[in-house]
């Protein structure tokens, strides 16, 4: 696994931190992706992020283990104290934030990673339903609802992706979700999801546009089979096809360590028509 330095949040003054966390990458491909999700994290998106609190306030399991060291005689060597913080365990089912800007969290599970599941375009927890008990008796596993689906509250602004992922990361460590972080996005999450990684891996204050995320374990599912009109052209499907294919192939080349899945037998949500392949790749990315 890649390492990154506390991809949490924007605030750099936040006095605790984790200060290595591993990042994986599983995007669930199953529409054609355009050239602006694909290669910009500056991408209007027609949501809007949770207006969490940008500053997020300090929890017990974001504190660094601290160590300290005490002389007894000066002959014995120190003594060192290295001070654990549990990972949390709870489940969390609930609207976080201010009134008018609530956003609906969940997080299950215990383990020593964390995965942060995202939904598609108007996507709702629901989707991941089949993906989340499997994946819960060995990591801790979130997922959220953007402002304006599921039962968090409408959205007040535009979004771009590099503000929902930047939100996101304020949500997970208001509600004290430290990492490391396996990132999962379907669809449209997927454009999320990779600048999520790219924005944070290494604590960046920005990214202009996404080049590369190096060596970062990444798995791109993909339908073998589009869902295409039946009215549609065979010069249109055609293209449609090819966009399909480079759009893949732009993901995958995000990363030397990325490998390209095909599913058989699914439609859009390969969570949903295929969620064993789904819990495979993410399972191959944890720890």
């Amino acid at each position: 696994m890649n390492t990154a330095i506390a991809p949490i949040i924007n605030n750099t003054k936040t006095p605790h931190r984790l200060k290595v966390r591993q990042l994986g990458l599983a995007i669930l491909a199953a529409a054609v992706v355009s050239s602006s999700a694909c290669g910009s994290s500056t991408s209007t998106a027609p949501t809007a992020p949770p207006n969490a609190p940008t500053t997020a306030a300090t929890s017990p399991e974001s504190t660094t283990p601290a160590a300290s060291s005490t002389a007894t005689t000066d002959t014995d060597p120190p003594t060192t104290t290295v001070t654990t913080v549990a990972r949390p365990t709870a489940t969390i089912d609930q609207l976080v934030g201010a009134e008018g800007a609530r956003v609906h969290v969940r997080c299950v599970g215990h383990g020593d990673t964390t995965v942060v599941l995202i939904a598609s375009f108007g996507g709702d927890n629901t989707g991941w339903v089949k993906v989340e008990p499997a994946l819960a008796v060995r990591a801790r596993v979130c997922s959220y609802e953007r402002p304006g689906t599921g039962t968090s509250d409408p959205a007040t602004s535009t979004a771009t992706f590099t503000t929902q992922a930047t939100e996101l990361h304020a949500l997970l460590l208001t509600i004290g979700e430290p990492g490391p972080y396996v990132v999962v996005g379907h669809s449209f999450g997927g454009a999320e999801a990779v600048t999520f990684a790219s924005r944070f891996a290494d604590e960046v204050t920005g990214v202009a546009h996404i080049v590369s995320l190096g060596s970062l374990p990444m798995a791109i599912i993909t339908a073998t089979r589009r869902e295409l009109p039946a009215d549609l052209a065979a010069s249109e499907v055609a293209r449609l096809n090819m966009a399909w294919n480079q759009g893949q192939q732009a993901w995958a080349a995000l990363s030397t360590s990325a490998h390209l899945v095909s599913v058989e037998h699914t439609r859009h949500h390969i969570e949903i028509d295929q969620p064993a392949i789904v819990i495979d790749e993410i399972t191959r990315l944890l720890p």
